[in-house]
């Protein structure tokens, strides 16, 4: 008959050192997706706010503004609306560890909606997260679009002011 062997407590800590590597690495993994879904949640939650903003503006026939400020090292996002009927909507964006527009950084962004729904001043809003980045094109009259690829088809237009865009157009 044969006996039976017990595991010796190397093979036990063995076992144990592969279970713990094992699972580190899955947590690893499982933050890294969490904070990526958090910083596109935050990406989304702006290019919403934007394009609400151009509805309540056509609607209302008012001026809007969002205001994309860097307050303690975090941005944070505030709409300014111009009818007291809306309330101001503002949120952190904790997971954006910079603002671009055009490529170049920026320490604070206004962005206005107008009564018209165009959206000033015309450009690429860039949120850049911890090795990601997201592009909003506020280039086309009415239309948002957000991409993980820097936008190409149109030139880049000068940034125009709203008294010059108000002059320009019939």
């Amino acid at each position: 008959m044969k006996e039976k062997r017990s595991f010796s407590l190397l093979e036990v800590l063995i076992v144990l050192s592969l279970i713990s590597m094992l699972s580190s690495s899955l947590f690893y993994s499982l933050n890294h997706l969490l904070a990526h879904h958090r910083f596109y949640s935050e990406v989304r939650g702006v290019e919403q706010l934007l394009e609400e903003l151009q509805i309540e503006a056509l609607v209302l026939q008012s001026d809007m503004t969002v205001h994309l400020y860097q307050n303690k090292g975090k941005w944070h996002l505030c709409s300014n609306p111009q009818e007291a009927i809306l309330r101001q909507k503002s949120f952190s964006l904790a997971h954006v560890k910079q603002v671009t527009f055009n490529r170049k950084p920026q320490k604070e962004l206004t962005i206005e909606v107008c009564s018209t729904g165009h959206v000033l001043p015309l450009g690429i809003v860039g949120l850049e997260g911890n090795k990601k980045k997201f592009w909003i094109d506020l280039r086309q009259p009415i239309q948002i679009n957000c991409s993980k690829e820097y936008p190409s088809g149109l030139p880049l237009l000068p940034v125009l002011k709203k008294s010059t865009f108000l002059e320009e157009s019939p």
